[in-house]
Parts: C-alpha cells; structure tokens; sequence
C-alpha cells in the first residue's frame, strides 16, 4: 500500500476520499474475481445489466481483514458493516447518489478487470473544493477510501472495447464508532459469514 499514512489522513479529512495504489495484492483478488466469475450474480435495479455479490463469504473476510488499516487513514475506530460487489458489464451506468448510513466510511476497490484497454473512472462531487468533482482511475488493486454518506459519486456509461469485457469492484462498508449509525454494525446481522481463503497463502 504505497501511501504515507499522514498524508492520507490529511487528504481525507480535508477532501473526504483518498486513493491508495496497490491497495490489495493479486493473491486476495484472484480467488474473489475467480467466483464472480464462475457463479451467477443477482441482479441489483441500481445496476440490472452487471452481476451483484451481496455478503460474500470471501468479501466479509476482507472486510475484516483490512479494517485497521481502513481505521488509521480515518484516524477513528470503526464497525464492520458488509461488503458489496459487483462485475461489471458493458453498457452499465452508476448514476449519481451517496449511500445509507451501512457505508458512512466505505473503500471501492479495483479487483480485475478482463483487458487493460480500458480505464472506467468513478466520479466524486467534492463541496468547499476546487474542482468541484474529480474523476479517479483505478488499476486492479487500487482503493478510494471515502466518506460513502456525504460524497455524492457516479460512474458513466462502461464502453470497454468489446461487449465480452468486465470489470469486477469490491465494496468495503463501515461506521464511525462514536457516530450516529453504531446500530448498522454488521449491517443488522448477529455476526458476519465469513471465509478466510487466505489461510494456506
């Protein structure tokens, strides 16, 4: 993870977001992205062309896994809410909106995609900031850290060069201990599902 812990913590605190290079190794995104692709999704109405991953065993134990590290760039104790995932398809819009209260801190990640032709940016709406919205490229690896509640973010029409192109994005989902929304811990759950495949790595 090559970024210099106070500088993140700077940038998000002034900004709200913070990109973080090499964010999760190939080896923890390999097995995730291998499912995606071998298991049929659902479908979510926020994105009906993609394959949604609601609460994947593999995704709930990356969420704990890189949690303290999630903590330090916010400075803050956090909850673990739930994790989200989808794969991406040609023709798919993100439009514009912030998240429930589950994603009052959240990290998008770049988990793979099928070709490295293509780029496909998520927007961010930044307030008191010039630009006002700045767009940010993730390679497979690659984290943006934001304040999931209070950014408005959007991604445009996906046009990869072929319709048989994907792009698999994990979604990391927590809360501010000493905020407002400590009843969303595990997202309403008992406790979270998780399965550690790293175990043997």
């Amino acid at each position: 993870m090559y970024v210099r812990k106070d500088a993140g913590i700077y940038q998000f605190q002034k900004k709200g977001y913070v990109v973080i290079n090499d964010f999760m190794p190939k080896t923890h995104r390999d097995p995730v992205v291998q499912d995606f692709l071998h298991n049929p999704g659902n479908i979510d109405p926020q994105c009906p062309v993609s394959q949604s991953f609601s609460k994947h065993p593999k995704c709930e134990f990356l969420l704990l896994y890189f949690q303290k590290f999630v903590e330090e760039v916010n400075s803050l104790p956090l909850y673990p809410t739930y994790s989200y995932a989808r794969l991406y398809k040609p023709g798919e819009v993100l439009t514009p909106h912030t998240d429930r209260p589950s994603c009052e801190i959240s990290v998008t990640i770049n988990m793979g995609q099928s070709s490295e032709e293509f780029n496909w940016p998520i927007f961010f709406a930044l307030y008191k900031e010039t630009p006002s919205v700045v767009s940010v490229n993730l390679n497979p690896g690659d984290a943006v850290v934001y304040r999931g509640c209070e950014l408005p973010h959007w991604r445009q029409e996906f046009k990869p060069p072929s319709v048989d192109d994907w792009q698999a994005q994990l979604f990391l989902h927590y809360i501010n201990v000493y905020g407002r929304h400590t009843n969303h811990m595990y997202d309403g759950r008992d406790n979270l599902e998780v399965e550690n495949f790293l175990e043997n790595t």
